[in-house]
């Protein structure tokens, strides 16, 4: 986190990759490209083929396969030899042998042309990386030759005479020739006998020069190996294995620098977003910058089939073992954290090197390559790698072998933002990693909205839907907690800093709840409170997320007036600086709407809008422009001289405020009408729904959104917003600057309230736990909401208790309802699904929420726990499914079941049979049900094998009918005997389907046999799982 004054603005420059070099392992000093090698390869292998009708290219073949034998083999042993000694010399510096890649950078190749690459890259030294003991290495005779004239110059000017260094060079250009096939006119005589004189003279001389022991030790292997390639028959097939061998080597650079280019690379990431700068106060200094993981708090995940899950375990979903998925889809809302998961992702891959991962089965994947949707602007995967995120290394890789390359390995893909496409790139370029690369592993981040598209990209692949919540109540406390420690140096005023904030986070809760779940809206929460903490009457107006971003960028502006000021540049003009804003706003909303564009890089077109009229205003564009927005400086290349200055929004949602601003603003003054300012020709509209609650609440802050309610709910209907998307709806109604009635809560815009209340009324609603909350704040504030059935249905991982503001949402509701109550009402028919209390084993009752709905609606469905005491509620119920743990609730359920005249399914789930409670429970208890229209299951659990004949008793005895009950369920730790008998004696008892599951062993032929007795009987149905396999 790097604080610096406004002037330098929100800016985050993305330092230059220097790269370290490639030690070639090519047969050129130019870059040896596989696709040259892979011609090469082709023509070796037609001449192979063609032996006996073509001597002549025959004894090319072997003439070019003794030339690189001989060059591979003794020509790279002696310059091994020779670089060893120079290296070891005590002239040389060598820092106790380790060679930084770096260091070769500078010193061996400084002026080369030479694309040298690094054949090996083991591992990380102060963000170097190095070879540890180069002299164990074998590589080219291009990299010994430039390391002993450049790397070690003061002992090659110092020790060689005029010799050895025409020696040097001579049997260089000789390695050179090798590299072009045919480059040689002589006969393979004349051309072995020339290597072995060149290498002779070379050793006498080396040897000489160094006084080397070494070198004359060397010499019998050397000579041996000499007289072994120019004298013993080669074999093309070894021959042939050895080139691919080389291939292969060429390949593995390929992925090694780009392991180095991506690690490297992120170094150079993101840090906190750009406000932390901005709020600096210490003399204007720029302080320390901190990586985003400082600060990192991990936000709430969930998974539908396991409930929440650690960020540290998301890896899981994509284990390589089993039957997993190989897509995770991550879906969230804006400024929930997307961006920065894939971050701190990304960022464990690069540190696995160093041993420090905690994200679990990070370790696994070879190479990680993490896209920005937002930033690039290649169409094709192959365009992507090219131009923008391995620019020097795919110059070495021929595009017809990167997806062979990429297959052979294990990767992962983290495709950050795929909502934040545009139509340019997007889908194709993500559908070429589906259907090119079936092997890797995707995570990808979006917008709820834009879920079921990435589903479709991947259909012919299993996936995982997981949804980031973003932040709890303890969570925000802990990323507070980080930033202040980073903001303030003194330990025991960031302690004091985190008290008063969350202090003033509790009096917000209930107004910002929505707002406070996005770590993005808290770090800029955050930032504003430490700038106006000691100005009440601008952070107690702060309730909706519209008066949050206009206090932000009032303060922004401020703090730009101020420095120019200091430095005595002040503007002369401050409404020149609001109509350059004003222009940055439009900018930001004719590049939303525009049909093929979705990302927040500003085009150039519109950055030279914005300079043009800072222009005309006499301001600095520099300054305006790095003060709201991101400053990136990107060099694509490290040999690129050419950087490019580029400015984005810093996240979508600043995108929308300003967007919304500038519609509100048009709208003032009288610009044209509202549903006129949003073209209709555009062909992704739903991509503006999220600017229309900050329309709102920018409508309301100016006196117009009484006047323009009709045309927003307009425009909701056309973008097709559903009515089913209450979350959106109540954040629409929330924003319109709601304030705190004493006595009476929050009341909002009573316009917006009516119309809303007329535009979302339907005859069913159903509320999951993402819009529970939101939809019951609806039915509280918009009067006269016409719901002919209300549905709420929670499942199996959804803790009522974990729903942040639910039991303050339910009072405040029936408070409303009994207000206005009136008499003879029909009521709203309720469906109520806990299903969390239905399966989960601990006792918890459903029965302290259905008291919020008892005066003012009809319970016609439940699944849940409900108590004995309760279940006098159930009088209307047409289908119920409950848990039953006791003898008095089982006797309590099924005395009033008789009596309920509409009953039509029961399911119960019965923990409690064994062989002594059964006992107790006699077929009358079921004689009231036993009429055509109700279908009874019964789900037994927990079985051990001495319940199992009282089980299967009670069973029989309760229903002896043939065909009655619907379903049964029996799981525990049985054997397969047991299994045996239960599907002998219930096959005439169950009408739909049996479900025996237990958590022992079973091995095949025991599966198969259970399968034939079952078929044996003809169930309709049937299902067995024996220890976690389903059959």
């Amino acid at each position: 986190m790097k604080y610096e004054s406004p002037s330098e603005g929100a800016t985050r420059r993305r330092q230059p990759n220097l790269q370290g070099p490639y030690i070639q392992n090519s047969l050129s000093e130019r870059p040896f490209e596989i696709a040259t090698a892979a011609a090469a390869f082709a023509r070796m292998a037609a001449a192979c083929g063609k032996m006996a009708a073509a001597s002549t290219e025959m004894d090319d073949l072997l003439k070019s396969a003794r030339v690189f034998m001989f060059i591979t083999g003794p020509a790279t042993r002696l310059f091994k030899e020779i670089f060893d000694e120079v290296y070891s010399h005590p002239d040389m510096k060598s820092d106790g042998g380790m060679l930084s890649i770096n260091d070769c950078f500078a010193k061996v190749m400084v002026g080369s042309k030479t694309k040298m690459k690094p054949k090996n890259i083991f591992g990380q030294d102060n963000g170097q990386f190095i070879i540890p003991n180069i002299k164990n290495e074998k590589l080219d005779i291009s990299f010994y030759y430039a390391g002993i004239v450049k790397f070690c110059s003061n002992v090659y000017d110092k020790m060689f005479s005029v010799a050895t260094k025409n020696l040097l060079e001579e049997l260089k250009k000789r390695r050179n020739l090798v590299s072009h096939n045919g480059g040689d006119p002589r006969s393979e005589d004349e051309i072995m006998d020339d290597l072995e004189k060149l290498c002779n003279e070379l050793m006498d001389s080396a040897e000489k020069d160094l006084s080397s022991m070494n070198i004359a030790k060397a010499r019998i292997d050397i000579i041996d190996s000499m007289k072994s390639v120019k004298n013993e028959p080669i074999k093309i097939d070894v021959y042939l294995k050895e080139k691919a061998t080389f291939f292969e080597k060429i390949e593995n650079k390929f992925i090694q620098e780009s392991q180095y280019h991506l690690q490297k690379e992120c170094q150079f990431g993101r840090a906190v977003d750009p406000f932390v700068k901005l709020v600096h106060q210490h003399n204007l200094d720029y302080g320390t910058e901190h990586p985003i993981v400082d600060v990192f708090t991990a936000p709430l995940i969930v998974d539908e089939n396991k409930g929440r899950i650690d960020h540290r375990s998301i890896l899981e979903c994509l284990n390589t073992q089993g039957k997993v998925p190989k897509v995770v889809i991550i879906s969230g809302l804006g400024g929930s954290g997307k961006s920065t998961l894939c971050h701190i992702i990304f960022e464990e891959w690069r540190n696995k090197a160093k041993k420090q991962t905690t994200i679990e089965l990070i370790d696994m994947f070879d190479l990680v390559v993490y896209i920005e949707m937002k930033k690039t602007k290649s169409k094709k995967f192959l365009d992507f790698l090219r131009k923008e995120y391995l620019v020097d290394q795919m110059v070495y890789v021929d595009k017809d072998l990167v997806f062979y390359l990429l297959n052979s390995l294990n990767l992962l893909f983290i495709i950050d933002g795929y909502d934040e496409k545009n139509e340019d790139n997007g889908e194709k370029l993500v559908s070429d990693i589906a259907s090119y690369l079936p092997k890797s592993r995707v995570i990808i981040t979006t917008r709820p909205e834009f879920q079921d598209d990435c589903s479709k990209i991947f259909n012919s692949t299993t996936s995982a839907p997981l949804v980031l919540e973003g932040f709890g109540p303890s969570e925000r406390k802990v990323f507070a907690s980080k930033v202040m420690n980073l903001v303030e140096k003194d330990p025991k005023l960031a302690l004091e800093r985190v008290k008063e904030f969350n202090s003033f986070i509790a009096r917000k809760a209930s107004t910002l709840s929505t707002h406070l779940k996005l770590p993005l809206t808290m770090a800029l929460l955050i930032f504003l409170w430490l700038e106006k903490r000691n100005n009440p009457s601008v952070m107690e107006a702060i309730n909706t997320a519209t008066q949050l971003y206009f206090q932000l960028f009032e303060m922004l502006k401020e703090k730009l007036i101020k420095i120019r000021v200091h430095l005595k540049t002040g503007y002369s003009n401050d409404e020149e600086l609001d109509e350059v804003l004003q222009a940055l706003k439009r900018v930001a909303f004719k590049q939303l709407v525009e049909d093929h564009s979705n990302e927040l890089l500003l085009t150039p077109d519109n950055v030279a809008e914005v300079k043009d009229r800072c222009v005309q205003a006499k301001l600095e564009p520099g300054e305006i422009l790095s003060a709201f927005l991101v400053y990136d400086i990107i060099q694509k290349s490290a040999k690129a001289s050419k950087k490019d200055d580029l400015y984005s929004f810093f996240h979508r949602t600043q995108m929308e405020y300003f967007s919304a601003e500038s519609v509100a603003n048009n709208v003032v003054k009288r610009v044209g009408n509202l549903e006129e300012q949003f073209p209709r020709t555009s062909t992704h509209r739903r991509k503006v729904q999220e600017v229309f609650p900050f329309l709102a609440g920018c409508l309301a802050r100016l006196g117009q959104l009484d006047r323009h309610c009709d045309n927003l709910l307009t425009l909701c209907k056309e973008v097709q917003i559903p009515l089913s998307k209450y979350d959106f709806w109540f954040s629409l109604l929330h924003e319109t600057e709601a304030r705190d009635v004493i006595g009476q809560g929050l009341s909002y815009n009573e316009t917006m309230a009516e119309k809303l209340a007329n535009h979302i009324s339907d005859e069913m609603w159903s509320l999951n736990s993402e819009t529970l909350v939101p939809g019951l704040k609806l039915l509280t504030h918009c009067p006269d909401i016409h719901v002919d059935e209300l549905t709420i249905d929670l499942r199996v991982i959804d803790d009522p208790k974990k729903i942040s503001e639910l039991n303050a949402t339910l009072t405040a509701l029936q408070n409303k309802m009994d207000r206005e109550a009136k008499h003879g009402e029909a009521k709203v028919k309720l469906v109520l699904k806990i299903l969390h209390h239905l399966h989960d084993d601990a006792n918890h009752f459903s029965d302290s929420y259905l008291k919020f709905f008892e005066n003012w609606t009809s319970l016609v469905e439940f699944e849940g726990h409900i108590g004995e005491k309760e279940v006098p509620k159930l009088r209307d119920c047409k289908r119920v499914a409950t848990k039953v743990c006791s003898m008095r609730a089982f006797n309590a359920i099924t005395e009033h079941a008789a009596r309920m005249k509409n009953l039509t399914k029961l399911v119960l789930k019965i923990d409690l049979v064994n062989a002594k409670t059964t006992e107790k429970i006699t077929p009358k208890r079921f004689q009231g049900l036993r009429k055509p229209n109700c279908e009874i299951n019964l789900h037994i659990t927990k079985l051990i094998d001495d319940d199992l004949d009282q089980t299967l008793r009670f069973i029989n005895d309760t229903y002896p009918q043939k065909k009655r009950y619907g379903q049964v369920t029996i799981s525990g730790n049985f054997l397969y005997e047991d299994g045996l008998k239960m599907v002998r004696q219930l096959q005439g008892a169950v009408g739909k389907k049996l479900y025996v599951c237990s958590n022992l062993s079973l091995t095949t032929d025991e599966r198969n046999d259970l399968i034939s007795e079952a078929l044996s009987g003809k169930p309709s149905s049937f299902l067995f799982e024996w220890n976690g396999d389903e059959l």
